[in-house]
């Protein structure tokens, strides 16, 4: 028996690759799979968040829009980013001739919007 290394571990074998090593294409292949998990535990609770308050902000528009312009023929829920005092989701009511109002401001998370009488009564 010999007590000669084998040639990996001596160092006089060389990888004749130019590219990365085996352990680095592992970490890279481990990377993305860590990412990919990632984003597929978040990316459905933000969906289904999302979908919440899009219905939440719809059904709070209507209720708003019922009060404060009856006659619209037409309102639309959006989350607008500006400006900034107005951050979150806005209700907007349209007319046929194609003038849009504000109705409300819902919030970040919409609810029922506070409804007030518009003539101080």
């Amino acid at each position: 028996m010999t007590d000669e290394l084998p040639p990996e571990l001596s160092g006089e074998w060389e990888d004749s690759s130019e590219g990365p090593s085996r352990m680095e294409k592992r970490a890279r292949v481990l990377k993305i799979i860590g990412i990919i998990a990632l984003v597929s535990m978040v990316l459905p609770g933000v969906l289904v968040t999302w979908s919440t308050s899009r219905a939440t902000a719809n059904a709070a528009c209507a209720i708003a829009v019922a009060y404060y312009a009856p006659t619209a023929p037409r309102w639309q829920a959006s989350f607008d980013l500006l400006p900034l005092q107005n951050i979150g989701w806005n209700c907007y009511a349209a007319t046929d001739d194609g003038f849009v109002l504000r109705v409300a401001h819902l919030g970040i998370i919409p609810g029922v919007p506070p409804l007030q009488p518009a003539t101080g009564v």
